[in-house]
């Protein structure tokens, strides 16, 4: 179902809620200095794409009508908090022990951190690996590597990783996973 920019800001106001509890210690989460603010921008294009931009009162989401017009809302919600998520990269990198890192390791952990904050805004795992692995359908991921962006099929593979080791009883923790993956790369 797509969505329209208010519904796509209340999206991301959840996700960064999330994203405060679970990787800010309950603070709002910064990039470049600034807050994170759930405000989605739609601009044109066909393709489906997102950046984050200067929006009022920090930075925001630019959104495109392409991606905010997919009928598959998990897929809009993955590809924004991805986008969050490149905000939030150098921080969760840090927490987890792969301080200044650059390369592919940035693009994973923002994928592997929109689908885990799926998971905890009301999205099980199945409803995100059926939306992740949709990719050739939904256009989310490119198909081949392209400078710091792995395959499709690779940046699926990484989130399969993450949602098996959730699986677990008892879990392993986010950044312990998380890490074994970006190490992997």
């Amino acid at each position: 179902m797509p969505l329209t920019p208010t519904q796509a800001s209340e999206a991301v106001a959840a996700l960064l809620d999330a994203s405060a509890e679970l990787f800010y210690g309950g603070d709002r989460p910064t990039v470049f200095g600034e807050a994170m603010v759930p405000i989605v921008i739609e601009v044109p294009g066909t393709q489906p794409n997102g950046n984050l931009a200067p929006a009022t009162g920090g930075y925001g989401i630019e959104a495109s009508q392409g991606l905010l017009g997919l009928d598959d809302e998990v897929a809009i919600k993955f590809a924004l908090a991805h986008e969050a998520g490149h905000g939030m990269s150098e921080r969760i990198l840090a927490d987890i022990g792969l301080h200044g890192i650059s390369g592919p390791a940035t693009e994973v952990i923002a994928d592997l951190a929109s689908a885990y904050l799926l998971t905890r805004v009301g999205h099980g795992w199945p409803e995100v690996l059926a939306s992740v692995r949709a990719w050739p359908q939904n256009g989310i991921f490119d198909e081949d590597a392209s400078g710091n962006h792995p395959s499709g099929a690779d940046r699926v593979r990484h989130v399969e990783t993450l949602a098996h080791a959730m699986a677990q009883q008892p879990p392993p923790s986010f950044g312990e996973t998380a890490l074994a993956i970006c190490q992997s790369l």
